[in-house]
């Protein structure tokens, strides 16, 4: 029973290994981010004034199915599957892309192969939240800047922790001044969140 059990603890090791150095810059090979101390930028009661960016998910795809589905205007994504620690239907990464999304999703494969159960993928286009008339209109934005896709991919990652995730999970140096409304198959995420009931 032990040797079972180490040879899991050590699968696990190498796959969290693999993860972190596919995820960390390599001028940067540190022991963790640095925890953000930032100021409060508002008064209590102050009204949100920002950018409402409407992230319009698709999905669940199977990772070996997911071809078909992916379009040149999607920048965001999330991979979903088994996790040891957490079990069944975790949120295992949440990333964007500017170089298109099947060689985007591509960059996994090594871990993936690893998992011991399937594991499938939501993809997302993003753009302006204007009214809840034209969001019933829209099925999807074009390709948008990569300066608010990134914005979106450092709250979303805060907010909610994915499990494989590395960078991003401590501090929110991005991402100030928008709110996000996760719409379609959002799966595991949140419908709505904003920078501002995290970091005020």
């Amino acid at each position: 029973m032990w040797a079972v059990g180490r040879n899991g603890l050590a699968s696990e090791a190498r796959r969290v290994l693999r993860l972190r150095r596919a995820n960390t810059p390599q001028s940067k090979r540190a022991c963790g981010p640095q925890l953000s101390r930032e100021p409060v930028s508002h008064k209590v009661g102050e009204l949100y004034e920002g950018d409402d960016i409407r992230c319009f998910r698709e999905g669940p795809f199977e990772w070996e199915k997911r071809h078909p589905y992916l379009k040149k205007y999607h920048v965001m994504y999330s991979i979903e599957g088994s996790h040891p620690v957490y079990g069944s239907s975790t949120l295992l990464y949440i990333g964007r892309t500017d170089v298109g999304m099947s060689n985007q999703l591509s960059y996994h494969a090594e871990w993936v192969d690893d998992e011991p159960d399937p594991l499938c993928v939501r993809v997302a286009s993003i753009g302006e939240f204007t009214d809840w008339e034209a969001w019933e209109k829209l099925s999807h934005y074009p390709k948008a800047n990569p300066e608010i896709v990134t914005k979106v991919e450092a709250l979303l990652i805060f907010a909610h922790q994915p499990a494989y995730n590395t960078m991003g999970k401590s501090s929110l140096p991005q991402g100030k001044g928008i709110r996000i409304f996760n719409t379609g198959k959002c799966g595991l995420l949140l419908p709505e969140l904003s920078y501002l009931y995290y970091r005020g």
